[in-house]
């Protein structure tokens, strides 16, 4: 009897294996998740990237338009549309607009877009600004 109760005072020690193989699960799926994630993650990083670019190339439109306003340069397009195929903002499509505004069109509005392709959709990034043109 004395052997009995003595050995099932004994603590047990360690995992079991079932236990183990539990906390493996957990583990990989805790892993698959974030793995995921990060995944993710990159995909946003590079649409940011792109619609960043895409601003860029709308900003850089904007200011060489008014610029050609501004010094009444002659031979410049108020509309048009350009297929950028060389340079940062390859593949992106530019497009442009020059309009009176205003009661008695005194202001000058430009708009410029910059569109590009992602996951088979267009995305555009617009920008406006008005000019005042002194007589």
């Amino acid at each position: 009897m004395m052997m009995v109760s003595g050995c099932l005072s004994k603590k047990r020690q360690g995992f079991t294996l079932l236990e183990v193989i539990i906390a493996m699960g957990l583990m990989a799926f805790c892993l698959l998740g974030m793995a995921a994630l990060l995944n993710a993650l990159g995909n946003i990083e590079a649409e940011n990237r792109r619609a960043v670019k895409a601003l860029f190339c709308a900003q850089e439109a904007l200011e060489t338009l008014r610029f050609n306003l501004m010094a009444d340069r002659e031979g410049f397009e108020s509309t048009g549309r350009e297929l950028i195929s060389t340079g940062a903002y390859e593949g992106m499509e530019k497009q442009w607009f020059i309009e009176a505004y205003g009661p008695e069109n005194e202001l000058d509005e430009i708009i410029v877009q910059c569109g590009y392709w992602w996951k088979g959709e267009k995305k555009v990034r617009s920008l406006r600004t008005l000019v005042c043109i002194s007589p």
